[in-house]
C-alpha cells in the first residue's frame, strides 16, 4: 500500500464537462484528494485497475456518461 492521497475519479464522455468538473473538484478537494478524470467507462475501468495495482485508494467515482 502507498501513502498517496486517495483519488476522486470523475468520468464524463464530454471533454468540456469533464474538465469543468475536475477543475471544481480540485479547487475544493486538492489538498486532501488526487483528482483524476476519464473520458468514458472503458478509460475509467483502466484507471481503476491501475490504481488498484499501485495500492492507491479510490475514494469516490463521479460519473455521467452517455455511453450505451
Amino acid at each position: 500500500m502507498t501513502d498517496a492521497k486517495p483519488v476522486i475519479l470523475a468520468v464524463d464522455d464530454e471533454l468540456e464537462v469533464l474538465r469543468a468538473v475536475q477543475r471544481d473538484l480540485r479547487s475544493r478537494y486538492a489538498s486532501e484528494y488526487r483528482i483524476l478524470g476519464a473520458g468514458g467507462g472503458a478509460e475509467a475501468i483502466e484507471t481503476i485497475k491501475k490504481l488498484a495495482t499501485n495500492g492507491t485508494p479510490l475514494a469516490l467515482i463521479l460519473s455521467r456518461s452517455e455511453e450505451r
